[in-house]
């Protein structure tokens, strides 16, 4: 029930929507390399439904404030993703659940360190081990 002269106006002005939000992110922080290739990392990782990780050359204020730059910067239809990753960032269990089950899987398993003391050749001959 559009006419055509409505719906060749909304698919220009969609075209045109896309093609500045692609330029926007290619060209967002031109004059900061480091911090360009960051967003594009961020982009991709947003994109897949991941957090993007702190970078370790970055302090923690300044992530943050980088974190928001990004997020200030986002065309809507990639905005529209960050309630879905930030979902996804908290644990599923909460911790006083996990932390007992946590315990009993590492009295299970034997660290690597122990495999050293554990790793000594026994003199026992083999058939009296399993007879004792």
């Amino acid at each position: 029930m559009i006419h055509d002269k409505d719906r060749k106006r909304l698919t220009a002005s969609a075209s045109r929507s896309s093609m500045n939000s692609e330029d926007l992110l290619k060209n967002a922080f031109e004059e900061e390399p480091m911090k360009q290739a960051r967003f594009k990392q961020y982009v991709h990782y947003l994109k897949r439904g991941l957090s993007f990780p702190r970078p370790l050359d970055l302090t923690t204020l300044e992530w943050e404030q980088e974190l928001s730059d990004f997020q200030n910067i986002l065309p809507p239809e990639l905005r529209s993703l960050l309630p879905e990753v930030r979902m996804r960032q908290k644990p599923l269990v909460r911790i006083d659940i996990a932390a007992p089950i946590a315990d009993v899987l590492k009295s299970k398993f034997t660290s690597s360190s122990g495999a050293s003391s554990s790793s000594k050749v026994s003199t026992t001959p083999l058939l009296l081990r399993f007879a004792l």
